[in-house]
């Protein structure tokens, strides 16, 4: 197993986009170009796409330290694939 590697600091570290709006709450300011939100069912998440690998979405109660959120958005793997789906990945809200 490999253990995982701290997270680095912000880039622009106080000052950036992302430090404005910390835990994502109120991003909808003039420079946030996107956003979403995992606090919904996974049936919603994908209604906001018009193509999301839903077959390996689930929803998970892990969330960084300072999340704007309560969930995460967990994408599983499956050796082989799952209805041409072949890489995981997890979401975080903030």
């Amino acid at each position: 197993m490999v253990a995982p590697l701290a997270t680095p600091p912000i880039a622009e570290g106080n000052r950036g986009i992302a430090a404005r709006y910390p835990g994502d709450v109120a991003s909808n300011g003039p420079d946030v170009v996107f956003v979403e939100s995992f606090e919904g069912s996974v049936d919603e998440i994908c209604s906001h796409w018009n193509r999301s690998p839903q077959a390996i979405m689930s929803k998970s109660d892990e969330v960084p330290p300072g999340s704007g959120g309560k969930h995460s958005l967990l994408l599983t793997r499956v050796a082989g694939g799952t209805q041409g789906y072949m890489d995981g990945a997890i979401f975080t809200a903030g």
